[in-house]
């Protein structure tokens, strides 16, 4: 299927560390992977474009306190440029531009925020 990767996993590490009274200092780091897809099923007028695969960063610190949590958080740490998808435009303008006439879809480059969070 086209965008769809043939292999994709995820790998998260977290350690609790119990501060007292009930409080919780949770530190947490991430990575998720992608393998390479292929843009579009083969056609006579579109070329098959095939998109690189690629591995991202995240992490996350957080402290909770009764039913209040407070999280510093990142996405894609390292900050990667990659390529989710690349998508031919129509025929007619991939003869005239070539690789020119394709649209290249692309990660969010790296995010970072802070979360306050109540449980009810």
């Amino acid at each position: 299927l086209p965008n769809s990767p043939k292999l994709s996993g995820s790998l998260t590490l977290n350690y609790e560390a119990e501060l007292g009274a009930g409080d919780t200092l949770t530190f947490s780091l991430g990575a998720d992977y992608k393998s390479s897809t292929v843009g579009s099923l083969p056609t006579a007028t579109l070329p098959v474009t095939k998109a690189p695969g690629y591995a991202l960063m995240r992490g996350g610190i957080t402290y909770e306190h009764d039913n209040w949590q407070v999280q510093l958080f990142g996405t894609n740490l390292l900050n990667k440029r990659a390529v989710t998808s690349i998508t031919p435009l129509a025929p007619l303008t991939v003869s005239l531009l070539g690789n020119w006439a394709e649209r290249f879809n692309i990660v969010q480059p790296r995010v970072v925020g802070l979360r306050l969070t109540r449980k009810w």
